[in-house]
């Protein structure tokens, strides 16, 4: 029996953060995209959509809220986790619009590796120990 790894798309301005992301959900057994921020988002999920979105909310070009407000629009069947570090405003604001807007869940940077694959677990329906959904071979 083969195996499909759930496909992820990551969301952030911050090189680092996207690095750092994408190494947690690749070891946990994920496929991960990444976007430096949400048009490049809306263009990769059009070409290869993904189960989860997990998306800063302060970003260039197109924010956070605003790419969560598109998905939503469009009725995209996708989960997102927004997350933020501040800006301008309290994050806790930031987070709170995200949640109000279609955010599944909400976390605040800086967060620990294990609560972000808690909450992905929980969002795809996946365990620690099976991050990829069965797929029948092929005939």
């Amino acid at each position: 029996m083969s195996t499909t790894a759930i496909h992820i798309l990551v969301a952030d301005d911050d090189d680092q953060v996207r690095m750092l992301l994408k190494r947690v959900l690749v070891k946990a057994g994920y496929e991960v995209s990444e976007a430096r921020n949400g048009n490049e988002a809306v263009r990769l999920f059009k070409q290869k959509p993904a189960a989860l979105l997990i998306t800063d909310l302060i970003m260039p070009d197109k924010e956070g809220i605003e790419t969560i407000q598109e998905f939503r629009r469009n009725q995209t069947p996708v989960k997102i986790i927004a997350m933020s570090g501040g800006g301008r405003l309290d994050q806790n604001m930031y987070l709170s619009m995200a949640k109000k807007i279609g955010a599944d869940r909400v976390l605040s940077k800086p967060f620990m590796p294990q609560e972000l694959l808690k909450v992905v677990q929980e969002l795809t329906g996946t365990s620690p120990a099976a991050p990829a959904v069965p797929t029948p071979p092929a005939a």
